[in-house]
Formats: structure tokens, C-alpha cells, sequence
């Protein structure tokens, strides 16, 4: 990308308070930019918290990814791309970059902002209040779903 365009893209992941976190939010885009407004929150009332916000899908970063999580014990991808019958598109990927690698890592669908519907700080508080109960991950979790519908 530098040797094309003359600039540093930064990467293909953006880390935010991953180093010591025992749970992390994987986002992208506006998704990423609410999320760490609740990291940064949770973080000063000491909770180990984390985000990693992907800027590139192809080729998904795995390795960069896995070292992000090394202290992590769960992970939430919130989802907004879902492919039918399957889950979050980005979730499918997150979990296969540590298939065989991580069997003690949680990692969580939460699908959100489907129908371009506005993720709320406090559906992200959701989405963390339901993996702190996870003790393993579970089919993809609707979040906001209804409030997008009622807006629409």
C-alpha cells in the first residue's frame, strides 16, 4: 500500500487496550469508533478491556488478530455483514483464525446495526453483559434487531 499510494495505512488491524485485556470487542468502521468509547470508559473502572477495529477483510489479518488476543480469554465480533444462515462474516473468519490454536478462547457472534440501524453505546454494553455469562460461545446473537425495525 506504501510503496503504491506514498502513505502508511496504519495496518490492517487498529489495537486499542489489547495488551493485558481478558476480553476484546472486534469491530469495524462507525461499530469500532462507539466501541472504544466503551472500552475507554470500562477501562478507567479497571475492567480489562480491549478493541480491535479491522481495516482490511482480504486477506483477513489472522495473525495479527491472534496476537492482538494472546491475553484474552473471550472475544465479541460485532457483526453488521451476515451471511444467511451462517452468521457475521467477520466472526466466521475471527473463529477460524484460532480453530486448533485456542481452545480456550470464547469467540462470540453479535450480529448489529443490520439495515444500517445505529449502534448504541448501550447495546454494546449489552453485547458485553452477555459475554461476561458466556462460558463458550453459541449460535449468532441478534442485537438491536427490533429497534431497527421499529425505526424502519
Amino acid at each position: 500500500f506504501g510503496q503504491v499510494f506514498g502513505r502508511d495505512s496504519g495496518g490492517a488491524i487498529q489495537s486499542y487496550e489489547v495488551e493485558d485485556a481478558e476480553t476484546i470487542l472486534v469491530a469495524t468502521g462507525t461499530i469500532a469508533t462507539t466501541a472504544r468509547e466503551v472500552v475507554r470508559r470500562r477501562r478507567a473502572a479497571g475492567e480489562k478491556l480491549g478493541l480491535i477495529k479491522i481495516k482490511l477483510y482480504r486477506p483477513f489479518p489472522e495473525e495479527e488478530i491472534r496476537q492482538a488476543c494472546r491475553a484474552a480469554r473471550k472475544v465479541g465480533v460485532l457483526d453488521r455483514n451476515y451471511a444467511a444462515g451462517q452468521g457475521g462474516i467477520f466472526w466466521q473468519d475471527t473463529r477460524a483464525a484460532f480453530q486448533g490454536r485456542r481452545d480456550d478462547l470464547t469467540v462470540q457472534d453479535y450480529l448489529t446495526g443490520i439495515c444500517g440501524g445505529d449502534v448504541t453505546p448501550a447495546m454494546i454494553e449489552d453485547v458485553l453483559s452477555d459475554l461476561a455469562g458466556r462460558e463458550r460461545a453459541g449460535k449468532p446473537v441478534w442485537m438491536g434487531v427490533e429497534a431497527a425495525k421499529e425505526v424502519h
